[in-house]
């Protein structure tokens, strides 16, 4: 998944769940997503870790979310 299909996505659960999820857990998760963003340069990398993006954080945040 794309870094904003990511974003969409969890905004979504945000959307349907309202009341019933856990609101600071999911805003967390966000500030993870908006934190771990793709730079452009010659190679798309993290702006956070510097790895290449997907970064191991988004992987494993684009994984859970697919399960």
């Amino acid at each position: 998944m794309t870094h904003d299909e990511l974003l969409d996505k969890i905004e979504s659960i945000v959307y349907w769940q309202g009341h019933f999820a856990n609101k600071t857990f999911l805003k967390a998760l966000i500030a993870v997503l908006e934190l771990h963003i793709p730079f452009h340069d010659q190679v798309i990398d993290c702006v956070a870790c510097g790895k290449e993006y997907p970064c191991p954080t988004i992987q494993v945040i684009d994984n859970a979310l697919r399960s």
